[in-house]
């Protein structure tokens, strides 16, 4: 399994508020940080998120491979987390 320690750059947060959820700007955003990414020479993308939250499908279904990473810890409660990569290549 891959981690963000394999990966030039990571999202760390992309937010699209629920009442435009579905309009395809979560997708031109990601697309456009993908542009940007790629102008500065990085080659694979990471994504951290909690596993089973509803953007895992849409990592997914942007073409992002889904891999195992290490637990997110908040308020010392550790959460299950997933990490999607991306090719820029």
């Amino acid at each position: 399994m891959r981690n963000t320690a394999y990966c030039d750059c990571e999202i760390i947060r992309l937010y699209v508020s629920r009442e435009v959820q579905g309009c395809g700007i979560g997708s031109q955003l990601l697309e456009y940080m993908m542009y940007c990414y790629r102008g500065l020479g990085c080659r694979t993308m990471a994504a951290r998120t909690l596993l089973g939250a509803r953007n895992n499908s849409f990592y997914l279904k942007q073409g992002g491979t889904e891999n195992q990473t290490q637990d997110f810890e908040f308020g010392g409660r550790k959460y299950p987390a997933v990490e999607f990569t991306f090719s820029l290549e």
